[in-house]
């Protein structure tokens, strides 16, 4: 089973809490929420200012780029040319900051896009913007396409294979996969396998999108950190939590379940 110290881990933060001085101090790293809202706020230097000290603080920073209302592959142009710009916006305050990865949603959903004629333009346009996020992003940034309500891994690998950068792989988000996948954490894994960069850890009872610490839904933790140590993974570890107390929890759940692995329990 995959020791989870093995991993670099991190907390998910508020981009606003950062900006209105809601300090973010624990020794671990963090996974800062960049809204959209917020990033208008301020300016790019100043947002910054106040993530590269948070950076020297935990050591450790990743981004989550803005996705509500966005649309990276729309049909829309107008739609498709705003979510550009956010994400473009984005890649601007990490050039400032360094984070290690960056997580994109890319907006797919089988109802919506199918697997026909609208698959393929939704494909190229989010191709598209990937590629000019790692043109525009230095290159000691990686970015992890994450998994939302794919019933498979099928789309998110075509995008990645499409775009063919060493850069660019996956975020596997336990949670989604419990509530919209059709297949079992270890297939997502194996798919996954190759180009895994990060994991979102976070629990629910396959109803709502909870962000519950480990161990208080119903997902199978011991099976996920087997699947991650047999492909010999050591992705980020985001706890996508609401609080440091679930923070804490949750990496204490996990220590168990290793300790009670190791001696057969």
């Amino acid at each position: 089973m995959l020791d989870i110290h093995s991993c670099f881990l991190t907390c998910r933060g508020l981009l606003s809490a950062v900006m209105e001085g809601n300090e973010y101090t624990a020794a671990h790293g963090y996974e800062i929420l960049m809204d959209a809202n917020t990033m208008d706020a301020y300016s790019a230097s100043f947002m910054a200012q106040r993530l590269k000290a948070l950076k020297r603080r935990c050591g450790f920073l990743t981004f989550h780029a803005p996705f509500f209302d966005l649309s990276p592959g729309g049909l829309d142009m107008r739609i498709r040319q705003v979510s550009h710009e956010r994400l473009l916006q984005m890649a601007d305050v990490a050039n400032l900051v360094g984070p290690a990865n960056i997580v994109v949603h890319t907006g797919y959903t089988r109802e919506m896009y199918g697997h026909g004629k609208m698959y393929h333009h939704w494909k190229h346009h989010v191709c598209d913007i990937l590629h000019r996020l790692l043109e525009q992003l230095n290159p000691s940034v990686t970015i992890s396409v994450e998994n939302v309500f794919e019933a498979d891994p099928a789309p998110l690998v075509d995008v990645v294979s499409a775009v063919n950068n060493p850069r660019l792989g996956y975020c596997l988000d336990v949670g989604h996969s419990r509530l919209f996948g059709q297949t079992s954490h270890g297939q997502w894994i194996e798919a996954f396998a190759e180009k895994l960069f990060e994991v979102h850890l976070h629990d629910n009872h396959g109803v709502g999108d909870d962000h519950l610490p480990c161990g208080q839904g119903n997902i199978d933790f011991s099976a996920i950190l087997e699947a991650l140590d047999q492909h010999d993974l050591q992705p980020i570890l985001t706890f996508e939590v609401l609080t440091e107390a679930a923070f804490q929890e949750a990496v204490l759940y996990l220590e168990q379940l290793n300790k009670g692995a190791a001696s057969g329990g």
